[in-house]
């Protein structure tokens, strides 16, 4: 059966690249059922644990959205161009917004991920919630052990100026 899901770093590496252009852009109307989005970010019973899975659900070129599950804190991340949706499925955490990144790495043109966020402002967020991260604002979800989330996030592309 074919995986659907992929593990961060990589995964989130590489649709930051060019949010998505990866899948051809959609133009119909689209149901997603929930089923589906459950299963997009459930692990197979035999696969080893996982601190991340992502399923890119669908690209319509300047926004695409995606499935994600979360079971450990991700790194800072920071999107130039991109304002990040987020609905909260399932479960909850910490956003940690604003601030500024140190020590961060440029993954692709225009996204700055890993380092650490000095000065940003704790958010909680649990199911039903929803949260808009504008581009250039750093976060990170954050995890406590044994937390875990799961959300959709849907990447807005930001009119060029």
């Amino acid at each position: 059966m074919k995986r659907w899901s992929m593990v961060l770093p990589a995964a989130l590496a590489a649709l930051a690249s060019s949010p998505l252009h990866a899948q051809a852009p959609s133009s119909g109307p689209e149901h997603i059922g929930h089923a589906q989005l459950q299963a997009a970010v459930t692990p197979a019973a035999d696969a080893p644990p996982q601190p991340m899975l992502a399923k890119l659900l669908g690209n319509r070129g300047h926004y695409t959205y995606i499935a994600l599950r979360r079971t450990e804190t991700g790194e800072p991340e920071v999107h130039e161009g991109w304002d990040d949706v987020m609905l909260v499925q399932a479960g909850g955490g910490t956003l940690l917004l604003g601030g500024a990144v140190q020590g961060g790495r440029v993954s692709a043109p225009g996204e700055l991920r890993g380092g650490e966020i000095r000065g940003g402002q704790r958010q909680p967020l649990v199911a039903g919630d929803l949260m808009i991260v504008p581009a250039g604002v750093p976060h990170q979800m954050q995890l406590s052990p044994g937390e875990s989330i799961t959300y959709l996030v849907i990447k807005v592309q930001r009119p060029a100026s």
